[in-house]
């Protein structure tokens, strides 16, 4: 398949996709993300964006005034949400808690709406000690997981840079890891070990 070939396979079926778009830090992932997501929205798609890079940035690029992005609160900040879904008191370790929390109607409640596109912000999880067991990543997780493989949407999901949120049983539903890159080592070096992760995880088309 040429180049100008597979750009065009691309296009035809980028819409109605679920996308996960990763790569180094500033190298235009949120860019690429929100144009991708007003592109379906614009093919009259239902679009979910999913802002799942702690620096969060995909508001931004959607388009969505600064007055609306500081009324955005991530759903890892949401401690009420957190603790009614897990059963169990943000921050404070060594309790018992659901690890497969209702989330089936967070995405519908909880995303902000512009220009046809729902985004949501999962925001980063402070990581406990040595492991990430804590109610707030349960929900991501879970969250995730149902966006992917119970959710008919198209989805853009702007990853941090690696795959932190995909699991073995979630990339069974992600159609396309996208990698972008810029000419320079430090993203090459960290696009290959995305690209290796994904493979471990099963995801074969990037």
């Amino acid at each position: 398949m040429s180049g100008n070939e597979a750009r065009l396979f691309f296009c035809q079926k980028v819409i109605a996709m679920k996308l996960a778009i990763s790569g180094k830090g500033g190298v235009g992932k949120s860019t690429i993300a929100a144009a991708l997501a007003l592109l379906m929205a614009r093919r009259g798609k239902t679009v979910l964006a999913v802002d799942a890079d702690p620096d969060a940035n995909l508001a931004s690029s959607l388009g969505i005034s600064r007055e609306r992005q500081s009324k955005i609160i991530p759903i890892s900040e949401q401690k009420a949400l957190v603790e009614q879904r897990t059963g169990a008191k943000v921050k404070q370790y060594g309790q018992m808690f659901s690890l497969n929390p209702e989330v089936s109607d967070i995405a519908e409640k909880y995303a902000t709406i512009h220009n046809g596109v729902a985004l949501l912000v999962l925001g980063a999880v402070e990581k406990g000690g040595s492991g990430c067991a804590c109610p707030e990543n349960v929900l991501i997780r879970a969250l995730v997981s149902d966006l992917v493989l119970h959710k008919n949407d198209a989805l853009v999901m702007d990853m941090e840079a690696g795959i932190e949120h995909l699991g073995r049983a979630t990339a069974r539903g992600v159609d396309v890891m996208l990698v972008v890159v810029e000419p320079g080592q430090r993203s090459i070096d960290c696009a290959e070990r995305v690209i290796r992760m994904a493979g471990e995880i099963g995801l074969k088309i990037l």
